[in-house]
């Protein structure tokens, strides 16, 4: 008869680990509009179409002067038509 070995199994299983979400996967998840007068860097550039750079852009712009309507995101270098549309739904102020 076997006795049971003192040796550690040299099976090695991978541990699971879960993805944690992060802030910019939250906010793609997220059905509710983003208030671009409060978001952070992240939120705004987790929304479609907004890059790393328009986001820091609407954030200096905000800082200046509260943003208000879709007119006043028009004035920002790199908002065009196309995202003014795809903004709509997906920001508040």
């Amino acid at each position: 008869m076997s006795q049971p070995s003192s040796q550690p199994s040299k099976t090695i299983k991978r541990a699971q680990v879960a993805t944690l979400p992060t802030p910019t996967n939250v906010v793609r998840q997220q059905k509710q509009p983003v208030n671009i007068n409060t978001a952070t860097q992240a939120e705004l550039d987790a929304i479609p179409g907004v890059s790393a750079k328009l986001a820091a852009r609407i954030i200096t712009a905000r800082q200046q002067r509260p943003i208000k309507s879709l007119n006043d995101l028009d004035r920002i270098s790199g908002v065009g038509p196309k995202l003014l549309k795809r903004l709509e739904t997906q920001v508040t102020w």
